[in-house]
């Protein structure tokens, strides 16, 4: 039990992004308040109304911490460039803004959903809602991907569709090939991917697993687990079987496959320090 929390714990607090516990707050809170708003018109309930209107101030608090800790995840994980970061963080403001406003307003005036603003009030609670779908499903992409429309095909019946496949992730190659093309500099090549990619938890003030990435000597001393890399052979190297079975990095999308090729040619081709 105590070894499943202690796991519980450290990937709460060292593997998953905080945003993504947090973002789940103004979710919930503001469907809760359209559906209790909504209830409340049909049942005429001053309770019911009084339930949203705690849902939508407090979904204006969640909303503030869940932006906040976006901000620090992006910065931390993507280098600033997480997928739709920018339209994110714009959608998140007006997101905030919005049920500030209301929560404000029906604070200074009890009696506004009797009042002859009722339904520009109970319009907020909408305007929230569509704008924290949509950022659900722009933070949905990072994990999904965004595949194109499905397309209608003039060879298939009439009123039939041809969906657009999303593309295949490639399959890596372990083996070295028996005709490598240029090889492959860890300077130019490898290095500027780690420090880009893995030095956020191995390097600087971070160094899980006792593994540090931030230069050849370093790599190559190893982690707790021993070495990583065996020059030659990737299939067998922790680091060359981490990429093959995209488990690194932990946080964030995994490498592209063609930079995480190029780290498995490169140990392949003698993991040299050039």
């Amino acid at each position: 039990m105590m070894e499943f929390i202690n796991s519980l714990i450290y990937n709460l607090t060292e593997v998953h992004p905080i945003h993504t516990l947090m973002v789940h707050f103004p979710i919930a809170l503001t469907s809760a308040a359209l559906f209790f708003i909504l209830l409340a018109l049909v049942r005429r309930n001053d309770t019911l109304e009084q339930i949203a209107f705690a849902n939508i101030a407090l979904a204006a608090v969640s909303t503030l911490a869940a932006g906040l800790t976006g901000y620090m995840d992006n910065s931390s994980i993507y280098d600033g460039e997480a997928p739709n970061s920018a339209a994110k963080m714009v959608l998140a403001g007006v997101l905030f803004v919005t049920t500030t406003l209301i929560a404000i307003a029906r604070w200074r005036q009890p009696g506004l959903f009797h009042s002859s603003m009722r339904f520009v009030y109970v319009g907020g609670y909408f305007a929230s809602f569509a704008l924290v779908a949509v950022l659900g499903f722009l933070g949905g992409v990072i994990l999904y991907g965004f595949h194109e429309a499905p397309m209608a095909s003039t060879e298939d019946a009439p009123g039939s569709v041809v969906y657009a496949q999303p593309l295949e992730t490639p399959t890596l190659v372990a083996a070295p090939t028996e005709t490598p093309l240029a090889g492959v500099s860890f300077s130019l090549d490898v290095l500027p991917i780690l420090k880009s990619r893995c030095t956020n938890c191995h390097g600087g003030d971070k160094i899980e697993e006792d593994l540090d990435l931030t230069s050849y000597a370093a790599m190559m001393a190893g982690s707790k687990n021993g070495p990583v890399i065996i020059p030659g052979d990737a299939e067998n190297s922790l680091m060359g079987k981490a990429l093959i079975e995209r488990e690194m990095p932990k946080r964030g999308p995994k490498l592209s496959p063609k930079d995480a090729q190029l780290i498995i040619d490169w140990i392949n081709e003698g993991a040299l320090d050039n």
